[in-house]
């Protein structure tokens, strides 16, 4: 069963807003005090100008989920595994950590990678061989699947 990601309901308008524009003040004052030029460019760029660095902060970081997660499911469509800044999935890793009030009021992304998670934990149980990928990240993996 193939599931592809879900379209963005993220407007025109606010893809050319900068992240000054989009957080709270404690996130723009904890993001200054991040000596990265990734966390200073989420400050600084317009939405529409961010590249996967920036997507990958603010999934790590848990800010701009509704517009950063329609990019990041872009990603697991072509490869679930897709690595974060580190390690091969890291990027799906990073997504289990999200909160639950955000899933509750997104069922539809919860829904969307539950399916992509329990896809991977397929392929890991298939053929364990194959498929080197930390230990952490399979045990959140199933801990998501779970919920």
């Amino acid at each position: 069963m193939e599931v592809m990601a879900i379209k963005s309901i993220t407007t025109a308008d606010v893809m050319l807003k900068t992240g000054r524009d989009l957080l709270p003040k404690s996130a723009i004052e904890d993001f200054l005090e991040i000596r990265s030029i990734n966390y200073r460019n989420i400050l600084d760029k317009t939405l529409a100008e961010y590249t996967i660095a920036e997507w990958l902060v603010c999934l790590k970081e848990k800010v701009l989920l509704e517009s950063c997660l329609p990019y990041i499911s872009q990603k697991i469509d072509i490869d679930p595994l897709t690595p974060g800044f580190f390690y091969k999935g890291e990027m799906l890793y990073d997504v289990t950590g999200i909160d639950k009030l955000f899933w509750e009021k997104h069922r539809d992304w919860f829904e969307y990678f539950r399916i992509k998670i329990q896809m991977v934990l397929n392929m890991i149980e298939n053929d364990p061989g194959i498929i080197e990928i930390r230990h952490e990240y399979i045990a959140a993996y199933r801990k998501f699947t779970k919920d």
